[in-house]
């Protein structure tokens, strides 16, 4: 460097200034100098990375015997640069050197010292900390959660669903003159409030214990995490953490509420159907002896599928984070070495290989879905074709009624 100043922005003044500096290839180089006096930004400087510092050699004054060219910086300028021993007719270098050996002896002294022994075992009572005035004990407002709370809300309000439907049937049925009969509107009218008031109670509540729990084992991982051991963090890299508060937890605030609360209403729905359709045409429940054992092979075959797979896009996302967090952390380092090619494909096949697992698990769920919608019309043709066939026996209101609820099962399964 010949008279070169350095800055870390444009509109603020040089931090290094007029730097003269040569120095010989294959040389051991050590840079000294006060807390502040820019030695790591002499180094960003060197390796063009002002943007970024890296204070990682500060303050070891006992390597610098070891180099064959010392620098020592003051307030951004190079005040003077040779051998440590000439260095050391510097006053304020001599010291530091002569006070880090006194202070190395003296650790030496005391761990030759520490001897263990058993008659000295004991600890101070006011040393004990109380490890209840950092963690305090989770406690529950609300009390656990009956399962017939969860039963009561889903099925009273898909219940007052179906005695709608059977209402508007039955009103349907009846003649001309008493189709114009008030009662028959004003129950009509009842029952969809009611089915409109119990589901806005149930998704209310539903929600509010799932967010609940969420932000509960967020509250519990986060204080794991903390107050955890330092094996834990040397066995678990940044992207592994990462991930589990990241991606998981996004899982369990948005996707999971909404899965879960659609399984089991439409599980209710479907269950409430096959009754419906029952009533109206029993011969159909025997279809579901092949139906039923065809879905839980399904199921099975399903669920282990895209579960597996789903383990192994969450492993694949972990690598990401991991991979960007460790390259961020150095990236002074990579551009010093210029292997930002090698990062860049790295990532890329770390997101490619994620990207195949979760396009595997979408087509592994079209695929479930395609057979279920299979299932599912040939569920509605059979109920067309008894319906056909027994049209002479059966009720035509509760046919259509149950022919509709048979049709309604592909639109359940979305």
């Amino acid at each position: 460097m010949n008279k070169a100043s350095f800055t870390w922005d444009s509109s603020q003044s040089p931090k290094l200034i007029e730097i003269y500096l040569n120095v010989n290839a294959g040389s051991l180089v050590g840079i000294i100098g006060a807390i502040g006096s820019c030695k790591s930004s002499l180094l960003a400087a060197i390796l063009g990375e002002m943007s970024l510092i890296d204070g990682s050699i500060t303050h070891h004054v006992q390597f610098l015997p070891e180099f064959d060219h010392c620098i020592l910086l003051h307030h951004g300028k190079i005040e003077r640069q040779g051998l440590f021993s000439e260095l050391l007719k510097i006053d304020k270098v001599k010291q530091a050197y002569e006070k880090h050996q006194t202070h190395s002896e003296e650790n030496s002294q005391r761990s030759d010292s520490n001897v263990y022994d058993d008659d000295d075992d004991f600890m101070n009572p006011i040393e004990i900390i109380d490890k209840s005035s950092i963690v305090r004990e989770e406690t529950s407002i609300n009390g656990t959660i009956s399962g017939d709370v969860w039963l009561k809300l889903f099925t009273s309000s898909y219940g007052v669903y179906d005695v709608t439907n059977k209402w508007l049937s039955l009103w349907s049925s009846k003649s001309e003159v008493k189709q114009r009969e008030k009662h028959y509107p004003n129950i009509y009218l009842g029952l969809l409030i009611c089915t409109l008031i119990l589901a806005l109670l149930r998704a209310d509540y539903f929600f509010h214990v799932i967010l609940r729990g969420a932000s509960v084992l967020h509250n519990n991982m986060f204080k794991g995490v903390l107050y955890s051991s330092l094996r834990f963090h040397e066995s678990n890299p940044v992207g592994r953490i990462l991930n589990r508060f990241s991606k998981d937890q996004q899982i369990l605030d948005e996707s999971l509420p909404l899965t879960f609360f659609d399984t089991i209403q439409l599980l209710i729905m479907v269950l409430g159907s096959i009754v419906i359709i029952g009533m109206a045409n029993p011969w159909v429940l025997l279809t579901l002896i092949i139906i039923i054992p065809a879905f839980l092979w399904l199921r099975s075959y399903y669920v282990n599928t895209s579960r597996e797979i789903k383990r192994l896009e969450s492993i694949s996302r972990s690598l990401i984070y991991t991979l960007f967090s460790s390259t961020l952390s150095g990236l002074m380092t990579v551009r010093a070495f210029k292997v930002e090619d090698d990062f860049v494909n790295s990532f890329i096949d770390k997101v490619n290989a994620n990207t195949r697992g979760f396009f595997m698990f979408l087509g592994s769920t079209r695929w479930f879905g395609i057979r279920l919608d299979l299932m599912t019309c040939c569920l509605s043709f059979l109920t067309a074709m008894l319906t056909v066939s027994l049209r002479k026996k059966m009720d035509s209101l509760s046919a259509a009624l149950g022919q509709m609820y048979a049709i309604n099962l592909t639109n359940h399964r979305h």
